[in-house]
């Protein structure tokens, strides 16, 4: 019995200190498993763009700035159609214009406020 009970808490030590030691390997170089995972998916899709960079040729032709903007955008809409269809990897944000006031601005409305609020008035 008493055996057991040593067994026992050895085990519960040992785990114990082997978590505490996963804790400091995690906060400090965060989650070695995901890190090896992420920097080997990054290697894949690294290689896939070369591919893809390799095999762009530029048919950019324009005689005046007007043709040779169309030949550019005409250019960017192949891009985005075949990276589309051939690559699930690449994903397409979609950005929303945002108000936000920066610090200088927020200052200076709230400062405008004061002057026109009602203890501004005589």
């Amino acid at each position: 019995m008493r055996r057991g009970i040593r067994l026992l808490g050895t085990l519960l030590a040992s785990a114990g200190v082997l978590t505490l030691l996963w804790a400091l390997l995690v906060w400090q170089w965060q989650d070695p498993f995901t890190a090896v995972y992420t920097k080997w998916k990054q290697h894949q899709l690294a290689s896939q763009y070369d591919k893809r960079t390799r095999s762009f040729e530029p048919t950019i032709s324009g005689v005046t700035q007007a043709a040779e903007q169309q030949s550019i955008a005409r250019e960017a809409k192949q891009y985005r159609r075949s990276s589309r269809s051939t690559s699930p990897g690449i994903a397409r944000r979609t950005w929303r214009r945002s108000r936000t006031l920066t610090g200088f601005e927020a200052e200076t409305a709230s400062r405008s406020r004061s002057r026109t609020g009602p203890s501004s008035t005589p």
